[in-house]
């Protein structure tokens, strides 16, 4: 199967076709009636490259955030929410993608948003060097199930992070997958 548009990967995403994820709400009336009390990530789901996120918001300020987005332009139909990570006990994070050396890993251990941590510190590893790495972080059942998104999104990028501890939906899982993508 093929991910061509953001769209198709965030429908999919909330679908929980990609397995282990934080907790996510794909719009703000199912945020608002659900009982979750923690911060969330507040993501534009419009346009690619983050043109609004918001992370660790109180729930108390959520409202005016949205609101905020709307104002400036956004449609309040394309605002969805996550829990927020416990970048505090990151390790690792990155995209994987299956290579001619067998496996290509962009990865990072900086803590805090992927798309910051492998602006500010981006290393890369090929092959065994890339397995390795992700056998030494990722636990044994996520990596099951990366192989697996892996094999039925054949030729897709991976995007990942890993936690010391679990994290997710799915129990016993230490790494969640934020997007997997063929464009």
């Amino acid at each position: 199967m093929k991910i061509e548009s953001k769209q198709q990967m965030y429908e999919l995403y909330i679908r929980g076709r990609f397995g282990n994820s934080l907790a996510v709400w794909p719009d703000l009336d199912s945020y608002f009636t659900s009982p979750f009390s923690r911060n969330v990530v507040l993501r534009y789901k419009g346009k690619a490259g983050g043109a609004w996120v918001a992370y660790e918001v109180q729930r108390k300020d959520v409202a005016d955030m949205a609101k905020k987005w709307v104002n400036e332009g956004a449609d309040p139909c394309l605002i969805t929410l996550n829990e927020s990570a416990p970048d505090d006990k990151l390790m690792v994070q990155g995209e994987v993608m299956r290579s001619t050396n067998y496996l290509s890993l962009r990865y990072s251990f900086f803590r805090g948003p992927m798309r910051v941590a492998l602006a500010k510190s981006q290393e890369h590893a090929e092959g065994l060097k890339a397995l390795a790495i992700l056998e030494h972080y990722v636990d044994p059942s996520s990596l099951d199930d990366l192989w697996d998104l892996l094999d039925v999104f054949d030729g897709a990028v991976v995007e990942f992070s890993t936690w010391s501890i679990d994290v997710g939906v799915v129990p016993h899982r230490n790494t969640v997958i934020w997007e997997v993508r063929h464009y």
